[in-house]
């Protein structure tokens, strides 16, 4: 079913049918700090990789003034963020926190598949945590609250005492949830993705330490919409773990 991005978007379109994935292109390595500029060839993707250890917090940048461009970011051979729309032609993942130590790959690409141009492609760690402490939102055991996400992420804050076993899930039905948990420090200590179809869960958890903690409630891509977080004390199944994701279909618009 042929659409727009968004669903009031009206005009003339070509479309095109392929078989198989657009030729990669290995272009190389690339480390916290780099800026690199390359020329993406029609029909490619250029795919570029680095070293991360977990709890890094990386952003990810891919500018072009020739096409609109499109990153997704991927571990262990599975998409696990990826965004178009940061600032018109421009793409950017992050600040991210990466979920666990190994190599990633970045997809460098253009949103049409027969996209080419000159681009610039850049990857930064940050200092600290993802989130402004000062933004946060408290949350208490047995609380179901429900917010609504603008393109950033909602920060929450809650109290716990050592040995408590916590659950946090985040629900929607208009964006996939993404939950992170921090320490007071912000150290990162569990994401979650797959809970229940776009829903999140973290827990049970067991709390190491008294003291507070924090919450990040995001979604892939930076879409906006509403969610209801819950915070409880008990038992449960342990469905901790970052997923692999299917980032949404690019354009084909081009002619055969």
């Amino acid at each position: 079913v042929p659409q727009g991005y968004n669903d009031s978007d009206s005009g003339v379109y070509t479309l095109g049918l392929y078989s198989g994935s657009p030729p990669e292109n290995i272009a190389g390595t690339i480390a916290y700090g780099d800026s690199t500029s390359s020329v993406l060839a029609s029909g490619q993707e250029d795919r570029y990789t680095f070293e991360g250890s977990r709890g890094d917090v990386v952003t990810i940048s891919m500018s072009s003034d020739d096409f609109d461009t499109y990153l997704v970011l991927e571990f262990s051979g599975q998409a696990i963020e990826f965004n178009d729309d940061y600032d018109d032609l421009n793409s950017q993942i992050g600040p991210y926190t990466l979920p666990s130590d190994g190599i990633y790959t970045i997809v460098a690409v253009g949103y049409d598949f027969g996209a080419s141009g000159a681009y610039n492609l850049s990857l930064s760690l940050q200092d600290g945590s993802p989130f402004d402490i000062e933004d946060a939102q408290t949350i208490t055991y047995g609380d179901a609250i429900t917010e609504t996400l603008n393109g950033e992420s909602g920060v929450w804050t809650f109290d716990a005492t050592a040995g408590d076993t916590v659950t946090i899930t985040m629900s929607s039905e208009e964006i996939d949830s993404y939950l992170e948990l921090y320490d007071s420090e912000g150290t990162f200590l569990e994401s979650n993705d797959d809970f229940d179809g776009l829903n999140a869960q973290i827990g049970p958890y067991e709390v190491l330490a008294d003291g507070s903690y924090i919450i990040l409630a995001t979604s892939f891509g930076n879409v906006s919409g509403t969610y209801t977080l819950t915070l409880e004390s008990g038992e449960g199944d342990d469905i901790s773990s970052l997923p692999p994701i299917d980032p949404p279909s690019r354009s084909e618009n081009d002619e055969v």
